[in-house]
């Protein structure tokens, strides 16, 4: 299965905490650059988002969330929808 993010509980804890991009990356050890672009939906790896969730304080379970695949047609399989 599939996992996307819902980042708006990260943003928001930032914005609550008043933390700048270049302050979340203190915490983090991460660079600001690194965390704009999570906090802005951007693709980054799973380890980034849970480093920012830690520092915030934002259960991983909150943000996680199922990406259904999509349907394949009734006669065809995935080998061939894939080909």
């Amino acid at each position: 299965m599939r996992y996307s993010y819902n980042i708006e509980p990260l943003a928001r804890r930032q914005a609550e905490e008043g933390l700048t991009y270049e302050g979340l990356g203190q915490k983090t050890g991460l660079r600001g650059n690194t965390i704009r672009n999570a906090l802005m939906g951007r693709a980054c790896n799973p380890p980034t988002i849970k480093k920012i969730a830690d520092a915030l304080g934002v259960p991983m379970a909150e943000l996680v969330v199922p990406v259904e695949a999509e349907p394949q047609p009734k006669n065809q399989t995935p080998e061939e929808s894939a080909a």
